[in-house]
């Protein structure tokens, strides 16, 4: 018998903001008597409705001073984080 107390799903193998359920079943080994539970519960979705933006728009690396902003995302779960990255002309 197995004692684990994670269940570890890959990443990405859940639908975003569906609802799914877990049963477990467990059985006695003492008198074989046989207890279950379910929980349920909904995936994430990802923040909706905002924008982002860099002020200007384009520059020369190391020497033009970006503003960047996002505004009016909305999600269930706060607070917000924000990451920003770069990526140069040829996909990196």
């Amino acid at each position: 018998p197995q004692n684990n107390l994670e269940l570890v799903i890959s990443a990405d193998a859940l639908t975003t903001n569906a609802l799914f359920g877990f049963r477990i079943q467990a059985v006695s080994i003492e008198d074989s008597s046989v207890g279950s539970a379910i929980i349920e519960f909904r995936s994430n979705g990802p923040p909706v409705l905002g924008t982002c933006g860099a002020n200007p728009s384009s520059g020369v690396a190391l020497l033009t001073i970006f503003s960047l902003e996002c505004r009016g995302w909305e999600d269930v779960d706060l607070p917000l984080a924000y990451e920003f990255s770069r990526k140069d002309a040829g996909g990196i």
